[in-house]
């Protein structure tokens, strides 16, 4: 089967991070054992602004409109994003570059699976029936979330998030609360899957936590909180530095691991400060792909603030990593999170946050059964279920 992934941005094996791109490049890696995979994923050119500049560099450089990338053939079309226009205008160029890659050069394509609602999910359930295909589209957590919040958003991504979700063949959610909310904007007959994240199990549990402390450069007595994730309001990374405080209070032991960049990036540094947290959290922003097995196997604890969530890939890999996890009780973390792999508390609650924290430092958790609570997750068994899905769509079932 050929398949047409149409996606916002698509990384490199090497640069992939964040929990959608790098399950979006799992998927695309895997799938294409077994089947013709293409990638249609714009790089996005911005006016030369002041108020761009952040995400001009965000960007990086151009790598070219085509390339293969292990089995995986890529393109990338240039996407021209313009003040108070861009919203409207950025589907609409996508649609044609779905048009022309799928016309000239990649024809014989079997179905196209978007992934999340807005901009891709929308410019592919557009172009989708001038082609001809089913389109499945994958949505995540905050596209659905944010997307149908029209006072987040505003009234026309709130309305191309709707006519996705209505108009595409097939939906996969990452978790049964996301796929409640997608049915709530879809007809009862119409499909609504649950497929989780995935994990890369052979990137996991390759070192033992005193080795990977010592390549860190982590003192081998402390107890170390993993918290990794793209700093944005979503994620809520302030509650999390207040909880780490409070727990700090009665505690030294204690080191805080923030791998991740984002908006809140000075808000955070800032919250360091005031804390007087500085010399007990590491502020690491981005790593490389193959540090952050490193820092899963470093830890005693993977730990999330967020105050909505799908299926968070770093939760996942922290279970294949035989860590527990703390976390709030928002989106599917609580599908993923059964009694005794971790604790869960409500949002934007600090204090109870803190105390989950040292409950999961001092209690002794069965890391083998974490392991295989983890190995549940592994992408060979999610890519089976998309591919299952793939199946009715081609034959009108799904």
């Amino acid at each position: 089967m050929k398949v047409a992934f149409v996606v916002e941005s698509f990384d490199t094996a090497q640069d992939a991070s964040g929990g959608v791109r790098l399950s979006v490049r799992k998927q695309a890696d895997v799938l294409s054992r077994r089947h013709d995979v293409v990638v249609i994923a714009p790089h996005k050119v911005f006016p030369p602004l002041g108020r761009y500049s952040a995400m001009r560099r965000g960007r990086g450089q151009w790598p070219g409109f085509r390339s293969r990338e292990e089995n995986v053939r890529v393109y990338r079309p240039l996407l021209v994003h313009l003040p108070v226009l861009g919203g409207v205008l950025e589907p609409a160029q996508l649609v044609l570059f779905i048009l022309a890659v799928c016309s000239l050069w990649e024809r014989g394509v079997s179905l196209i699976h978007a992934h999340r609602c807005y901009p891709a999910g929308y410019a592919a359930t557009l172009a989708a029936p001038l082609l001809r295909l089913p389109v499945l589209l994958t949505v995540y957590g905050s596209d659905v979330n944010a997307g149908l919040n029209r006072k987040a958003v505003g009234r026309w991504v709130s309305f191309a998030t709707r006519q996705s979700l209505r108009r595409a063949g097939a939906v996969i959610a990452v978790s049964r609360a996301l796929a409640e909310r997608v049915r709530t904007v879809r007809a009862a007959a119409l499909a609504v899957g649950v497929v989780p994240s995935g994990v890369d199990l052979s990137e996991l549990g390759q070192s033992g936590r005193e080795e990977a402390r010592a390549r860190l450069s982590l003192r081998a007595d402390s107890r170390v909180i993993l918290f990794a994730a793209n700093l944005v309001p979503v994620k809520d990374p302030l509650t999390m530095l207040r909880a780490f405080g409070l727990l700090r209070d009665r505690r030294k032991d204690v080191l805080l691991a923030v791998l991740g960049r984002g908006e809140m990036e000075g808000a955070v540094s800032g919250e360091c400060r005031s804390l007087g947290l500085s010399d007990s959290v590491m502020l690491l922003g981005r790593r490389p792909r193959e540090e952050v097995p490193l820092w899963l196997a470093a830890s005693d604890v993977v730990a999330l603030s967020s105050t909505e969530e799908g299926c968070p890939v770093i939760a996942l890999e922290g279970f294949a990593s035989g860590r527990p996890f703390v976390g709030t009780a928002v989106g599917g973390l609580p599908e993923v999170v059964p009694e005794g792999t971790g604790i869960l508390v409500e949002a934007r609650n600090p204090a109870a946050l803190a105390g989950a924290l040292e409950e999961a430092l001092n209690r002794a958790w069965n890391e083998e059964g974490l392991a295989a609570h983890g190995r549940k997750f592994s992408w060979e068994s999610v890519v089976a279920e998309i591919e299952a899905v793939y199946a009715g769509l081609k034959s009108g079932e799904a």
